[in-house]
């Protein structure tokens, strides 16, 4: 079924979000939002280079935002300023910095370092595409000091990436240290996907010929050898690495579903062949210790991979498996109405996999990146602002058939009295409250504005009828 979040045309009404997915929601805001000089939450890795960097725990926590905020597609303020957020620690030199000890030229978007410049491209244009907020056209500063920096926006963010894409041979781009990994290179191709909607390019003409030689050089057709896809492709060697890794595996596939849905499909039976069962209700995907500790995965990693792999393969059973084993190994707790998992290394990463796998199933993952980006969809009644962490929106929904705006609260930090505000409102019919009559509420016609006045002391249910 397409994703209709994103269309003005929209006739199905999404599900919400769970007691689970609020309180992942809860972590990423106090992650994200805290000043730019605090990094509370964040592993700082030794190297900077590989699985553990902080590049990887923003790209997956702003991917996992994006999913959350596809389930309440008439609200988005609370997801547009955890993204914006995102993205400027992805601007900070503190992100980036490693990249001093991979090549000459401090610019770390110019040339290869893809598992940068592909995943910062991916952040902006999902913002872009779920808030309509287009601030990261105009120029952006990645500064190394008060004499050097580096100026883009996303328009040429994307071309860089794009230019590489086409000189190289293999039409992949480097990460750093001579290794083209497929998972990367994957994302560059979704960055081209991105672009295209939002700019009008035509950036993703090249990626057929990326997804027909990684097809054709990662995966591992040799029968009785170990291993799904080759690890890496090796520049100056200009040989594919030939040996295998879980994390390699199972996050390959998990993320390629928008760049290749077909060969995730054919690959996916042999993922058995890497899932370790602990008993019928729970199973894992191992990773081998000397990878942890040179900061590439750990089961935890491993595991929410393979949950998000499998929901997306709708293989439910393996995915509550899954989840079983995490809920019993990595200990998820939830602190001050932030859920995440606290008995893990790569506890950013490692909760985002799971939250962003909890609101995703079958092809939502790749339709949120392929759906046509609809501007009109934007002039719709939506939920403009409540009193977050205050207030905890768990659906807001607008029904262009019934012309009926659906909003349901409950309380978050406060049980106090609060206001709701809904914009895009040409003239209303009636407001209910939990199924009866409403008229506590503020309707401003010359603003297109609502307010809505109501007690917190529990959840409540309002349906706005915009006639």
């Amino acid at each position: 079924m397409i994703s209709t979040y994103i269309q003005s045309e929209r006739q199905t009404p999404t599900t919400g979000l769970t007691s689970d997915d609020l309180g992942h929601l809860r972590y990423f805001y106090e992650i994200a939002t805290q000043p730019l000089d605090k990094w509370n939450g964040f592993l700082f890795p030794v190297n900077g280079v590989f699985s553990y960097a902080v590049r990887v725990q923003l790209s997956s926590a702003s991917f996992a935002v994006a999913a959350l905020a596809s389930k309440t597609p008439a609200y988005r303020e609370v997801y547009e300023k955890i993204m914006d957020c995102l993205i400027q620690r992805m601007l900070q030199r503190r992100t980036w910095s490693y990249w001093r000890y991979c090549s000459r030229n401090l610019d770390p978007i110019y040339k290869n370092n893809i598992c940068y410049s592909a995943y910062l491209s991916n952040m902006i244009g999902l913002f872009e595409k779920l808030t309509n907020n287009d601030k990261y056209d105009d120029n952006f500063d990645l500064i190394w000091n008060k004499n050097t920096k580096f100026t883009y926006n996303h328009h040429t963010l994307s071309q860089r990436i794009y230019e590489q894409m086409v000189e190289n041979h293999h039409h992949g781009v480097q990460c750093q240290l001579e290794f083209v990994f497929q998972a990367c290179s994957n994302f560059a191709a979704l960055s081209n996907i991105l672009n295209d909607q939002l700019h009008g390019t035509d950036y993703s003409s090249v990626n057929p010929q990326w997804k027909k030689w990684a097809r054709e050089n990662y995966v591992n057709r040799k029968p009785f050898s170990k291993g799904i896809l080759y690890f890496s492709y090796v520049e100056f060697l200009r040989k594919m690495l030939k040996s295998s890794e879980n994390i390699t595996d199972v996050g390959v596939l998990a993320l390629a579903t928008p760049v290749d849905w077909d060969i995730v499909i054919e690959l996916y039976p042999r993922l058995a062949e890497i899932v370790t069962h602990v008993s019928e209700e729970s199973a894992f995907i191992k990773s081998r210790p000397l990878d942890d500790f040179f900061e590439i995965s750990n089961d935890s990693m491993t595991t929410s991979f393979g949950y998000l792999l499998a929901r997306q393969m709708d293989d439910e059973t393996l995915a509550e498996k899954f989840l079983n084993y995490a809920d019993r190994e990595f200990n998820p707790v939830l602190e001050n109405g932030k859920l995440y998992y606290k008995n893990v290394r790569t506890q950013l990463f490692t909760t985002s996999l799971f939250a962003w796998g909890k609101v995703t199933s079958g092809r939502q993952f790749a339709d949120l990146v392929q759906t046509k980006h609809d501007k009109a969809f934007f002039d719709l009644p939506f939920v403009s602002h409540v009193d977050y962490p205050d207030v905890y929106l768990k659906k807001a929904d607008y029904n262009n058939e019934s012309k009926v705006l659906t909003v349901v609260i409950t309380p978050g930090d406060s049980r106090e009295n609060t206001e709701l505000t809904c914009s895009n409102i040409t003239s209303i019919g009636s407001v209910q409250k939990d199924g009866v009559i409403y008229d506590s509420y503020k309707f401003e016609n010359e603003y297109g504005r609502l307010k809505i006045y109501t007690g917190l002391e529990s959840g409540h249910t309002f349906e706005i009828a915009c006639q």
